[in-house]
């Protein structure tokens, strides 16, 4: 195969023919330096413009972008710019008026500048000309025109530069062809002239690094910058982020399917128990209208039978009433006829006298022994004496009274001790009835902390807005006390109570919450933060600490919640007040805190240390309500205990309160009883004695016989008729009785006749499931009160069934409710990981009318959306997914391979290059290894394990989702982790190299002869290994070794280089080791060195272009010949040649072709 040293009788590849500037630095004006394809000497005094020309050169072939002034060995940007070089300055001096210098310049801003390059291929028999124009655009800024032109041109050709843009037509018209020559971008004129010379992308980089480079630094990162291509990585990733963008959407929308059925899934089930809840209330319904219906039928015969039995009892009562009437007439006459003849007997008036006598004392004896037995017992309770028989002893007992009744009231009016006792009971009362409240409470809802008043208050907004509680958290819920800081623990309950009591509104609940807050009188205080949808992102790291010993780091915020990042900056903001060990610290600090809980804020100073306020029961931080609850289980017992204790000393004070209050009473209602004679028993019963005597003395003296028979016939007459009158009031009543209850049978056997018409005959379905409740229809009873008793049983069972069915209905209602809310406002989580969840909810409002909707998103998800998601998931993972990791692994293995091959050419080349003579010709090869870095081979085996497996993920769903987490994470790491990324797959990075030194005559390696680089050399071994591997690595960017292979360029290959200062502080033989070097790899090289510094490459150049500067900022240079410049070089070097005229040279022996045809660009 050819090689990078194969002879040719004419030069090979694009070499540099002439070079033109205009109006370029302190080149005021046209200036040509011609090197006819030829290896020529740039030279001159320092400072006579060498640089500058070769800056036009680089300026022509490299990017822009660079430091000018490079090429003298700078690193450092200079003063010198593409502005500088076209004003032409060349000095500083001060102007009339100014203390500071300024450029002095050889041209206006309103001058052009050309730069332009002619190269030629003489063995191809092709020309190409790069020129660059500039101008100053009326803003001030410069303008340049890129022009790549196959033909062979100079400035002149390009015609007068006129502003209205004149001379680019005409160029165009008579040079353009198919594909553009003048470009508006240096990208576009780039890629037109690296087409036209073979070139690879790196090797205008690795020009213009040429023209200065001393050493080569890291031989690694040499090859992998200067001679290895960038490869297509990253527009292969950008291919494959495609493809994966397809399956995280197919992903994103299989995990919302199965994320909305999740949420939809108990729907159907709750919706039919609720449809079976209202046909069965419908049912019940008609069964307890039916249930009516028949009772009431048999209501109305039973009271028939009834009216028709109460009716014959009243006929018989009626008949007897009739009887006693005439009974009790007859009997009133025979009375007024004894009464008559008692009248007529002689003694009857004494009689009649005695007996009204007698009745008096009879009722005023009553009267006496009533008042005496309420004396007796008043005594008997106070321990006195029962009533006296005499008035004084009476009188005497009136006075002891008294004097008790004022010492009992005396005691009674001191009630302050059981006032207070009675107070304090209470107060205890009250305590334990909130102790016992909140103990219960605690053990029965989910563990918080937060009172159950502010509790009750979002359950109640929950409740109203459907939204689940733990999405509207008490900012209190979500912080705690460190366990190390439980000494703090009081003082940050009380600096937070009120901040912790605030509820977390998200963005998605805030509208719908502040109206209905807004709107609504709640009766309480409410506060809520409003708290944005995005993330909070601190200023700084997320992990950044919180200052030291503030009130944050005294805290845990729940590692769960949303809101961690919010609540991190609020406690920064809201409270950064320093835990303060001791007072002198509180005094020196703006904002402090001190364990006893004294708040400082600057000037104001603030501590509450009231009674119970902010107790431990009162504490609110935390998710874990047990330590709550054991204080406050702790806080009922000792409540307990002492409510016992005052209780049952309140009691003592009570119970001798109403002793004495009972005894006062009595003694009070003792004295009462002012008049002995209403108390004399025995006086009374005396004249009652005396009076019994006279009237039987009166009916048992002589002639009184017909009186007494009288008076015994009256005397049973008359208990005869009262005892008619009682038997016909009582039937009387009864008969009224019975006439009301006729009355009431009657209205109400109406009463049914009337439901009966107006009801409607129910069915024998709904009578065949109403006998349920009727198993003893069939058996009636004839007792109403029967009938009344099976219906309140039956109604009562038939309205609990109703109830229970309710409940039912209500709890499966509000199922329904809550997993249509949940589904039309998901929880804020599920909403940032589906943005486009609002577009499946159904519009309206999530209330029952919409459940039909519902259901048919649940039916439409079920059989059309999931399977269709999870076959699409399936696919793009199996196949789209599989083959673009698969493309994109082959294409980096690829380009591995080709570096492989090119390492393997690239050192077929080197082998013919002689490294070093002693002690034996030996020569230089490229080591290649794979590299040690961990990152690359974890890539490596990351990329090969994310190609799925086809068939297991086809077959097994749970493998499928495993092979998904591997593509994902290793593709998330690419795209996330740019800088990880181009590390990774960048195959240059897949390999390490070092150069070995081999001898030519048994390749055997020399020992210690293995360079990383060029650090650890000397200078003339540095420059020797830097130009061996530069020299190898212009052979591949310039196309050298495919000048007869195609590919690339079509054969084509540069073949022009500029070294710069390379001479200054090289040994001779360094030195003509690399143009040796260049000589064999047939580059034609422009040598830029001081004319003191020439003797090495004369014999290898053919020509001389000396830099000469008239007054400091003319210049100028001249073309000579090898052999005239040897002539006159040491009158160069004595500065006594002043007249140039007729020294330029006009041709060089190369110089033949003069007219190129056109290069042919494919």
């Amino acid at each position: 195969m050819d090689t990078l040293f194969t002879n040719f009788s004419l030069p090979a590849g694009f070499r540099l023919h002439l070079f033109e500037v205009l109006n370029w630095g302190t080149f005021d004006g046209f200036h040509r330096v011609e090197a006819h394809g030829q290896t020529t000497l740039l030279t001159g005094a320092n400072g006579a413009g060498k640089t500058t020309l070769v800056d036009g050169l680089l300026t022509l072939l490299t990017p822009p972008g660079r430091f000018y002034n490079q090429s003298s060995g700078t690193e450092t940007r200079q003063d010198r710019s593409e502005r500088t070089y076209v004003l032409g300055h060349y000095g500083r001096s001060a102007q009339d008026g100014h203390l500071e210098a300024r450029a002095d310049a050889l041209r206006q801003p309103g001058c052009h500048s050309v730069l332009l390059a002619c190269f030629r291929d003489e063995r191809g028999g092709q020309a190409f000309t790069l020129a660059q124009v500039r101008r100053f655009r009326p803003q001030g800024g410069l303008n340049v025109d890129f022009l790549a032109i196959p033909h062979a041109l100079g400035i002149a050709e390009l015609g007068a530069l006129d502003g209205a843009g004149e001379w680019k037509r005409r160029v165009k018209r008579e040079y353009g062809g198919p594909r553009p020559i003048l470009f508006d971008a240096f990208k576009d004129y780039r890629d037109a002239l690296l087409g036209a010379f073979g070139m690879r992308t790196k090797a205008l980089t690795l020009f213009g690094k040429a023209v200065s480079m001393k050493v080569l630094g890291k031989l690694d990162q040499f090859i992998r910058e200067h001679m290895l291509e960038p490869g297509t990585a990253e527009e292969d990733f950008k291919k494959l982020q495609v493809q994966y963008q397809q399956l995280l959407e197919s992903h994103q929308a299989l995990e919302k399917a199965t994320e909305q059925l999740r949420l939809l899934d108990p729907l159907p089930a709750d919706a039919v128990r609720l449809r079976q809840a209202e046909a069965r209330l419908r049912e019940l319904g008609e069964v307890r209208k039916a249930v009516s219906y028949l009772l009431t039928q048999r209501e109305q015969t039973a009271l028939e039978e009834t009216y028709d039995s109460q009716a014959d009892k009243l006929a018989t009562l009626n008949f007897q009433l009739e009887k006693q009437t005439g009974e009790l007439k007859n009997n009133r006459q025979r009375e007024k006829e004894l009464e008559q003849a008692v009248k007529q007997d002689d003694a009857s008036h004494q009689l009649e006298w005695l007996n009204g006598e007698l009745e008096k004392l009879q009722t005023r004896l009553v009267e006496q022994q009533t008042q005496q037995n309420a004396y007796n017992t008043l005594a008997g309770t106070l321990r006195l004496s029962s009533c006296p028989t005499d008035a004084s002893a009476f009188e005497l007992q009136r006075e002891l009274v008294g004097d008790q009744l004022r010492e009992a009231n005396e005691t009674l009016t001191d009630t302050g001790e059981l006032g207070r006792q009675a107070a304090r009971v209470q107060q205890l009362a009250e305590r334990h009835a909130e102790l016992s409240h909140e103990v219960k409470r605690l053990e029965q809802q989910p563990p918080t902390n937060i009172p159950q008043r502010e509790l009750e208050l979002r359950n109640k907004l929950c409740q109203h807005l459907y939204i689940p509680a733990d999405e509207l958290p008490f900012v209190g819920e979500l912080l705690r006390v460190r366990e190390d800081a439980t000494d703090w623990e009081p003082a940050l309950e009380k600096l937070l109570h009120r901040f912790a009591l605030q509820l977390i509104v998200p963005e998605a609940h805030y509208a719908d919450l502040t109206a209905y807050v807004n709107t609504t009188k709640l009766n309480a205080l409410l506060v809520y933060q409003r708290v944005a949808a995005e993330p909070l992102v601190l200023t700084g790291s997320r992990q950044a600490a919180p200052a030291a010993r503030t009130v944050a780091t005294k805290l845990i915020v729940r590692k769960d919640s949303p809101h961690r990042d919010w609540l991190d900056q609020q406690l920064r903001t809201r409270f950064p007040h320093v835990c303060a060990e001791n007072q002198a610290e509180l005094q020196r600090l703006d904002q402090a805190l001190t364990r006893e809980g004294l708040v400082r804020n600057r000037s104001e100073h603030r501590k509450d240390d009231r009674s119970g306020h902010r107790n431990a029961a009162e504490y609110v931080l935390g998710w874990e309500s047990g330590a709550k609850l054991r204080r406050y289980q702790e806080l009922l017992l000792d409540a307990t205990n002492e409510y016992d204790t005052v209780q049952q000393v309140h009691q003592r004070y009570l119970s001798k309160r109403q002793a004495n209050q009972a005894t006062r009473d009595r003694l009070y209602d003792l004295c009462k009883f002012d008049d002995f004679a209403k108390l004399d028993v025995p006086t009374t019963q005396e004249s009652i004695a005396r009076r019994e005597q006279d009237r039987h003395d009166l009916l048992n003296s002589p002639g009184t016989e017909q009186l007494r028979s009288l008076q015994t016939q009256l005397d049973v007459l008359v208990a005869r008729s009262n005892f008619l009158e009682l038997e016909q009031k009582r039937d009387l009543k009864r008969s009224g009785a019975l006439e009301e209850e006729l009355d009431k049978l009657r209205a109400r056997i109406d009463e049914c006749q009337t439901e009966l018409q107006k009801s409607n005959s129910p069915t024998a379905l709904v009578i065949e499931a109403a006998a349920t409740y009727l198993p003893a229809l069939e058996a009636p009873s004839n007792s109403v009160s029967a009938v009344e008793r099976l219906r309140a049983s039956v109604i009562a069972k038939v309205d609990a069934d109703q109830e229970q069915t309710k409940q039912t209905k209500e709890q499966a209602g509000a199922a329904v409710r809550r997993i249509m809310n949940s589904f039309a406002n998901p929880k804020l989580e599920v909403s940032r990981r589906f943005p486009d969840w609002s577009a499946d909810v159904p519009s309206g409002n999530a209330d029952l009318d919409a459940l039909d909707d519902y259901l048919q998103v649940h039916q439409r998800i079920t059989q059309q959306e999931l399977p269709q998601q999870r076959q699409k998931f399936e696919k793009y993972l199996r196949e789209e997914t599989a083959d673009g990791i698969v493309a994109f692994r082959e294409a980096l293995q690829k380009q591995e391979r080709e570096i492989k091959q090119y390492v393997a050419e690239l050192n077929s080349s080197l082998r013919g290059i002689t490294f070093n003579h002693q002690p034996a010709p030996t020569y230089i090869k490229l080591m290649q290894r794979p590299t040690p870095n961990q990152r690359v081979r974890d890539f490596q085996h990351d990329l090969v394990q994310a190609v799925p497996d086809r068939r297991g993920i086809q077959q097994d769903p749970a493998a499928q989702q495993q092979a998904f987490e591997r593509v994902q994470t290793l593709l998330e790491r690419l795209r996330q982790e740019p800088e990880w990324r181009q590390q990774v797959t960048d195959v240059r990075e897949w390999s390490v190299f070092q150069a070995q030194e081999f001898f030519q005559a048994d390749e055997q390696p020399v020992p210690g002869k293995l360079y990383d680089g060029s650090g650890s050399l000397s200078g003339g071994e540095a420059a020797q290994l830097t130009y061996t591997v530069l020299g190898a690595a212009l052979a591949y960017q310039f196309g050298l070794n495919r000048q007869q292979q195609g590919g690339i360029g079509g054969g084509r290959s540069f073949r022009f280089l500029v070294v710069d200062e390379a001479f200054s502080k090289l040994d001779p033989d360094k030195s003509r080791y690399l143009m040796k070097l260049c000589q064999q790899l047939h580059l034609q090289v422009l040598v830029v060195t001081p004319d003191d510094k020439i003797t090495v490459v004369e014999d290898f150049i053919a020509a001389c272009h000396y830099v000469m500067c008239r007054d400091k900022k003319h210049s100028f240079v001249l073309n000579l010949a090898k052999e005239k410049y040897q002539d006159l070089r040491q009158q160069f070097a004595d500065g006594l040649l002043s007249d140039v005229a007729g020294l330029e040279v006009v041709s060089l022996p190369l110089s033949t072709t003069t007219n190129m045809p056109p290069l042919p660009l494919n």
